[in-house]
């Protein structure tokens, strides 16, 4: 894995601000998050039944394992019945239509957060750790100068939110934007379907109360001047004016690592509480859907979190109760 070289310490130097928006079904989030120091604890991911179909007939019965994990480290597999075929290409899980997905993805080759990049909540480590990817505010440095020098010198493991990386989709119909190459998009909206090369996800509206986070690491850079490793992301189905992308690019010469797991739980607490998506205190209900184009390893997460009394206490709860729905990839014992 082409490593994230930056100090581990910028995340102690400098407030972290999500200045982006967290948006979905018809929601506009506040601007700004400031970093809290609550101290969000790892917590064991359950499971819950999923309901995985694949698709095509005739089929022919087998069984597809789902995971119940006790700790990050502890995983027992759990077989469910599924049927499927030699020509089957879709996989539901839940409610969401999984097309081209490969059905099972060698752990072995899959970039998941060790050594120096720490992942606390064991959600999603081929995507999320510390010290990872962040996209902040004008408020980041503030008025002392250190957090600036943070920014520089992370060689753009730290990036300012801007037009280029961050929009709101407003026009009904098609939307496309790039994945690129060594980094990672991150969209938010209560429905949507994604297509990148061959294969499609498709993220129906779930009712009132529910938002969708999707999250797709970009391919390796070659090193290579000239050649082009960006991948087209086309995106239908969403409601125009309610749906956020954003886009976390490569840092320099090399790929990002991964996209800071801080940054995301604050994303997920302003999913729950302060967007507007389902009226002023957002919406209880979360789904993450978590690709890495390289390998073909996905995970997909449910999460529900009530309002909390303080911000400290919403982010030390959404680093909690994760439910694993569906993993192709994790390694089971």
């Amino acid at each position: 894995m082409n490593k994230e070289i930056s100090r581990r310490k910028f995340l102690e130097m400098a407030a972290v601000s999500v200045a982006g928006l967290v948006l979905a079904g018809c929601k506009k989030e506040k601007p700004t998050v400031k970093k809290s120091t609550a101290k969000v604890e790892p917590t064991p991911l359950s499971l819950v039944s999923p309901e995985i179909t694949r698709e095509n007939k005739p089929t022919v019965a087998t069984t597809v394992k789902t995971l119940k994990e006790k700790t990050p480290k502890q995983i027992v597999a759990v077989e469910s019945a599924v049927t499927a075929t030699p020509e089957s290409n879709k996989v539901v899980a839940g409610k969401i239509t999984l097309t081209n997905v490969p059905e099972k993805v060698d752990n072995s080759i899959v970039d998941i957060a060790k050594g120096e990049f720490k992942n606390k909540t064991g959600v999603a480590p081929h995507i999320f750790a510390d010290p990872g990817g962040l996209l902040v505010g004008p408020d980041f440095g503030g008025d002392n100068t250190e957090g600036w020098k943070t920014m520089y010198e992370s060689r753009g493991s730290i990036q300012v939110i801007s037009p280029v990386n961050q929009e709101v989709i407003r026009w009904p119909g098609t939307a496309y934007q790039n994945l690129p190459e060594g980094g990672f998009v991150f969209f938010s909206g209560g429905k949507m379907t994604v297509e990148l090369r061959e294969i499609a996800i498709e993220m129906p509206d779930k009712g009132p109360g529910h938002n969708y986070f999707f999250v797709a690491r970009g391919l390796y850079p070659d090193g290579k001047q000239d050649i082009d490793r960006n991948i087209q992301v086309k995106i239908t189905d969403y409601i125009p004016g309610h749906i956020e992308i954003t886009e976390y690019q490569s840092r320099d010469k090399t790929n990002l690592a991964f996209i800071s797991e801080e940054q995301f739980l604050q994303k997920a607490v302003t999913s729950h509480s302060s967007g507007t998506n389902c009226g002023a205190e957002g919406c209880s209900d979360l789904t993450l859907v978590a690709l890495d184009v390289n390998t073909g390893a996905l995970e997909v997460y449910d999460h529900n979190q009530k309002e909390a009394e303080s911000l400290e206490k919403a982010i030390a709860e959404a680093g909690k109760n994760w439910q694993l729905v569906y993993s192709n990839y994790r390694e089971t014992k």
